[in-house]
């Protein structure tokens, strides 16, 4: 809980200092109440890591830097050069030390685009507190959230960004990912389906305080 504060915390210092009052009060009126409780009703896309059509595809994006980063040190190279990583700084080490990988995608030094990917169950937990099943000993690997700032969305950057992914993995003898999406992220679905996606299971998440609650079926199309 402690640690979960102080995240917090630097997250609300950076939001106040970077974007202002309002964007500060809208934070710091929505922390309460997920520390309190949160509720997903979610799809579990399983996607087989294939050439697909990766080749000669770019995002609609002038002046665009793609990197991968999966050590502190890179980070912080990276920061010192003048990318701008946002309030994703805050967890970003943290996560990058217990075996995460982040994807970014920049236009000029501005983060446009990010990803995070876990070949690990440590890595994992690092970047969602959902225990939905990855059989890492297989070669599976956890597909983590992503985001687009606003006035890059819709110019393939999520499609980008997973086609370098697939290739970094390949190279790795990886074999599938899992990624999770909300049900009524319609937009994101979309995405996981055009990339060959298709839904294995389906889960409810439930968190009351410390208490968690997970139910993970497979889906059956109705």
């Amino acid at each position: 809980m402690l640690s979960a504060l102080r995240k917090k915390y630097e997250l609300g210092k950076y939001i106040l200092t970077r974007e202002g009052l309002l964007p500060f009060i809208e934070v710091a009126f929505l922390f309460p109440l997920r520390l309190l409780a949160a509720y997903k009703n979610l799809y579990i896309y399983e996607l087989l890591l294939t050439e697909q059509r990766a080749k000669g595809f770019l995002p609609e994006v002038p002046n665009f830097t793609f990197e991968i980063i999966s050590t502190g040190q890179q980070l912080r190279d990276l920061t010192a050069r003048g990318f701008d990583f946002g309030i994703h700084f805050v967890s970003a080490e943290e996560r990058l030390n217990k075996g995460a990988v982040m994807f970014c995608v920049f236009v000029g030094k501005e983060l446009a685009h990010i990803r995070w990917i876990a070949a690990t169950a440590e890595a994992k937990d690092s970047i969602v507190e959902i225990p939905c099943r990855v059989d890492f000993s297989k070669g599976e690997v956890y597909l983590g959230w992503s985001e687009t700032v606003p006035r890059y969305r819709r110019k393939g950057l999520l499609v980008y960004t997973y086609f370098e992914i697939a290739k970094y993995l390949r190279k790795d003898g990886r074999t599938k990912v899992r990624a999770m999406v909300t049900k009524s992220n319609a937009a994101s679905r979309n995405a996981h389906a055009k990339l060959g996606g298709r839904i294995c299971a389906e889960g409810r998440y439930l968190r009351l305080l410390w208490w968690k609650f997970w139910k993970e079926k497979t889906f059956i199309p109705e």
